[in-house]
């Protein structure tokens, strides 16, 4: 069990960070849900077991791709666990697949989450969002 809340807390703390960072950026999120879709962009959401594990705590809900392949915490186009949704979440947006600034961010983030975890005495491991249906 993962979901203390120090860890969730800590998160929640970085996740502000990089809002702000995230907000000095060109591209923003509008809630069109393309992203979402993975079927449809190709992308493949990749996750520290961490988050994961925190998420299925916390919603009790294991993620999955649903058969028109987008998350199973999408609904009517919008994110259902926004708050709580993971970095890879927070940093891709379809209208800036392929931004430098976003996988920077991106890529400091995770080394942050990282660390969280090894604080916590949580073993790393990077896993498929969606696990095999993905």
């Amino acid at each position: 069990m993962v979901n203390t809340p120090s860890i969730r807390e800590s998160l929640n703390t970085l996740y502000l960070e990089l809002a702000e960072e995230l907000s000095k950026l060109p591209a923003k999120c509008y809630g069109c849900g393309k992203c979402c879709n993975f079927k449809e962009n190709g992308m493949q959401l990749f996750a520290q077991k961490l988050e994961k594990d925190l998420i299925v705590e916390e919603t009790g809900v294991v993620p999955f791709l649903v058969e028109k392949g987008h998350c199973n915490f999408q609904e009517n186009g919008l994110c259902t666990i926004h708050p709580i949704r993971p970095l890879g979440c927070r940093t891709f947006f379809s209208e800036a697949a392929d931004s430098v600034s976003h996988q920077d961010l991106y890529e400091k983030y995770h080394r942050k989450i990282k660390n969280i975890g090894m604080q916590n005495h949580i073993e790393y491991e990077f896993v498929s969002f969606f696990g095999s249906n993905e």
